[in-house]
């Protein structure tokens, strides 16, 4: 979908939303021939989700500091469900093993689906992605979160600790930039930027974003712009390093 708004009329009507993948995983693994964000005219970003690190509610790991404690304990052994290698949420675990000084054994269901089915059978003993992935098992009482990698708390989840509480130098998750045909005439960006604005603003809007987990989160056209260019050079740099290591492949 991202590829043909690239090569769509630039008049305004054909969007797209951009999320973590789009901006970082396709481009650099060359998934698609001809992918380059640089046909493509950021609108807005209206969403930020964060990843969080889940367990089973009746977990032995009550608490992130639990959750460390026993891995340094024991080296390896602990098992977390990430989605896939070299994936948003595999670079996240390693940050924090990095971070905290531990190292856990890495299981990679393929998506939150499976990763649900993990941490429920007991395969893994906690999972990293969004709160909002897993929201209707934590609404159930059957998962709890440890911790969330941003700086405020979710508004549908305000239990649950943020990398700030923790004392954490770690923020990772996914978002949404809306984004248009390269191209697009400044005054229709500006139209379209300004729509999107009132409608982020809308309660109708916030109320859904605190029903579901997801964080409000706004930059206007220029910013997105800026704030994309920044994020996939700073990923592909550290995607770059892990090569480098051996860790992933590209």
């Amino acid at each position: 979908g991202v590829r043909q708004v690239m090569t769509a009329r630039p008049d305004g009507q054909t969007l797209t939303s951009l999320t973590y993948d789009s901006i970082i995983t396709v481009p650099w693994q060359g998934l698609l021939p001809g992918y380059n964000l640089e046909k493509l005219q950021m609108i807005a970003q209206i969403t930020s989700e964060p990843d969080a690190l889940m367990v089973r509610a009746d977990s032995d790991y009550q608490t992130l500091d639990d959750l460390i404690a026993a891995a340094k304990e024991s080296p390896g052994e602990i098992p977390v469900g990430i989605q896939g290698l070299g994936s948003r949420v595999h670079l996240g675990m390693l940050q924090l093993q990095e971070a905290t000084g531990v190292e856990f054994k890495l299981v990679y269901p393929a998506g939150a689906g499976p990763q649900k089915e993990a941490l429920l059978s007991g395969e893994v003993e906690a999972a990293i992605t969004s709160l909002g992935d897993f929201a209707s098992l934590i609404q159930s009482g059957d998962v709890k979160g440890l911790v969330e990698f941003s700086d405020t708390p979710n508004p549908a989840f305000p239990d649950v600790p943020t990398a700030k509480d923790e004392g954490l130098d770690l923020r990772t998750g996914s978002f949404i930039i809306i984004a248009a045909p390269a191209g697009t005439p400044e005054d229709v960006v500006a139209k379209l930027e300004q729509t999107f604005q009132a409608a982020h603003q809308s309660e109708e809007f916030q109320t859904w974003l605190a029903e579901v987990g997801v964080t409000s989160a706004w930059r206007g056209s220029e910013d997105a712009s800026t704030w994309a260019s920044a994020t996939q050079e700073e990923y592909f740099a550290i995607m770059q390093q892990l090569v480098d290591q051996g860790i992933i492949q590209k």
